[in-house]
């Protein structure tokens, strides 16, 4: 069992360092301004079986690194194909607007095995304007993007409870709100604890 855990976060430390390197130079938070110390990330959980949750930026400034990103997501969804760890994934995409992915046919949650693996490559070489391709468009509104994780997570459908999110951005926001309540134009705004 210890053996397998240290397999499992040995991958993720893998993973953590593919995503550094992929999108390093595109990362919004590699400048920090003030003085503040980030909270800890919490501990892993010991047991085999997780979901994750990827929210994925697919704005149009997406669009030159595409082939890094579909790259970044099946190595990332091949790494946690291992029937010891009993993975479920699912996608949200987000440009101005966000919703859930529908990768081989099921927007959702999908265990995370070859055949998983094997339909991302279709979801991102598709073309298209629908949740079933990935379409580098529209502005950045990752705050529409996790409230649709958000609301994915907490959904009677969810396999297991408290997913893990993993993000993938290359930049700030340039949209915000819901559904209904779309904005863009703005500017990333740094907020700081209270002293």
């Amino acid at each position: 069992y210890n053996t397998l855990f240290s397999k499992f976060i040995a991958k993720k430390q893998l993973l953590l360092l593919l995503f550094f390197l992929v999108f390093g130079t595109f990362n919004s938070f590699s400048q920090t301004t003030g003085n503040c110390t980030p909270a800890s990330n919490p501990a892993f959980s010991t047991d085999c079986d997780m979901c994750v949750i990827v929210v994925l930026d697919e704005s149009g400034s997406t669009s030159n690194i595409a082939t890094q990103i579909k790259n970044a997501m099946i190595s990332f969804a091949d790494a946690l194909n291992d029937p010891c760890l009993d993975v479920n994934l699912a996608i949200v995409e987000y440009g101005s607007r966000a919703q859930i992915a529908n990768i081989g046919g099921t927007a959702g949650f999908r265990y995370v095995n070859t055949d998983f693996v094997n339909d991302l490559t279709p979801y991102f070489d598709g073309g298209g304007n629908s949740s079933s391709t990935y379409n580098s468009s529209g502005g950045t509104n990752w705050d529409h993007g996790l409230q649709v994780a958000k609301t994915l997570a907490d959904s009677q459908n969810a396999p297991c409870s408290n997913p893990y999110i993993v993000m993938f951005s290359d930049g700030n926001p340039t949209y915000a709100g819901s559904l209904n309540q779309i904005g863009n134009g703005l500017s990333l705004i740094h907020i700081s604890e209270p002293t």
